[in-house]
């Protein structure tokens, strides 16, 4: 029977496959609601103008957080020896 220390390295492989399909995911439907937005903005009234601008703004950020949390909890496990 195997250990939970056997367990882990298996588990931390599906970890960082599951993250790269998901950032690949993110960033198929990310731009597609970029494109939406921006779309949207073109054609709308200076109020809600600014509003899909606000937006898309806020899934830029996403995007970048998203991208920047993987070499986070890089850093945070290597710090703690996690891996």
């Amino acid at each position: 029977m195997e250990t939970f220390n056997d367990l882990i390295p298996i588990f931390m492989r599906f970890l960082n496959d599951a993250l790269a399909f998901l950032q690949g995911l993110i960033v198929i439907i990310f731009t597609l609601l970029i494109i939406y937005y921006k779309m949207r903005e073109a054609i709308a009234d200076h109020q809600s103008d600014e509003l899909y601008a606000h937006k898309t703004k806020k899934i830029l950020v996403c995007l970048v957080a998203t991208f920047l949390a993987r070499p986070i909890v890089s850093l945070l496990a290597h710090y703690f020896k996690i891996n």
